[in-house]
């Protein structure tokens, strides 16, 4: 008997696009209108049933939803290691995001992954009028053909995380088409060690905030108990991650640094991190 086969999935796209509501309707068919910023990934996993070869197979979709912003490439590279399909997401209500699909997010992948594994997820069709929403897909198409030479219609999905238009059409459509291609993929606990901290050639205030996400993701095997105290903390500093100043860096550190002592570790362990990253970011400043 064939064993399960294992797939990631990566939801990359502008902020506010709907990528973690999309994530959420997948994984647990749940929605919310309360907008909380992804800082760093949400990671989650579903197990599905495909037909294949004639013969129904278990498959695993390991989902990533990637934090949105434009600035952070070492988060977004991390992340996108070893994956097998793309969703690039963009809010229908939205004519700049739409055009950063095309012109910021295909290109930004084009050397991590095959554009015949990039797919699109045009989403919030049900803020959009039922008689506009083939006119705005063709546009998006018509740009898509000139922009890149890629012009695929089944590989564009029209989606709503709020009534789950397309949600699961788009997963399950990706899952076939998927099944039988390589990954480097092991297992999933293998996967979820691909998150450990990594080098960059620059060194900004941004690469610095990418690294501490990727340090604390690093140190749970729960990466959602990693991923609430990294919102948790943004939301009690005054840090902006699009335009990161010093001082507000400083003061997420510190809000970081004492969860992480209240979850239990090492106190030791968790001054030597934090002021590694304090030392990162006076290197950054030059």
């Amino acid at each position: 008997m064939p064993g399960r086969i294992i797939k990631k999935i990566a939801l990359v796209g502008d902020v506010k696009v709907g990528k973690t509501s999309l994530f959420f309707r997948f994984l647990k068919n749940a929605f919310s209108d309360d907008y909380k910023e992804t800082i760093g990934v949400n990671i989650g996993k579903k197990d599905v049933k495909i037909h294949l070869d004639g013969a129904e197979r278990d498959i695993t979709l390991l989902v990533w939803d990637i934090f949105g912003s434009h600035l952070h490439g070492e988060v977004r590279r991390l992340a996108l290691e070893n994956v097998d399909a793309v969703i690039i997401v963009s809010d229908l209500t939205n004519e700049s995001s739409l055009n950063s699909a095309i012109e910021f997010w295909l290109p930004s992948l084009s050397e991590i992954a095959n554009t015949s594994s990039i797919y699109f997820a045009l989403n919030k069709s049900d803020l959009v009028e039922e008689t506009q929403l083939n006119r705005k897909k063709a546009a998006f198409l018509s740009s898509l053909e000139s922009g890149s030479g890629i012009l695929d219609e089944k590989r564009v999905f029209l989606t709503s995380a709020k009534d789950a238009t397309g949600i699961h059409e788009i997963f399950e459509y990706i899952a076939r088409n998927v099944a039988l291609t390589r990954s480097s993929m092991d297992h999933y606990e293998g996967e979820l060690e691909l998150m450990a901290v990594g080098s960059s050639d620059s060194n900004t205030l941004e690469t610095v905030f990418d690294r501490i996400v990727t340090d604390v993701i690093a140190l749970f095997d729960d990466k959602s108990k990693a991923q609430d105290i990294l919102q948790e903390s943004y939301k009690q500093s005054t840090l902006n991650s699009e335009d990161i100043i010093p001082e507000e860096l400083d003061e997420f550190i510190d809000i970081v640094q004492h969860k992480l002592i209240d979850e239990g570790m090492r106190a030791s362990s968790i001054f030597r991190l934090s002021s590694e990253w304090k030392n990162l970011k006076s290197r950054a400043m030059g």
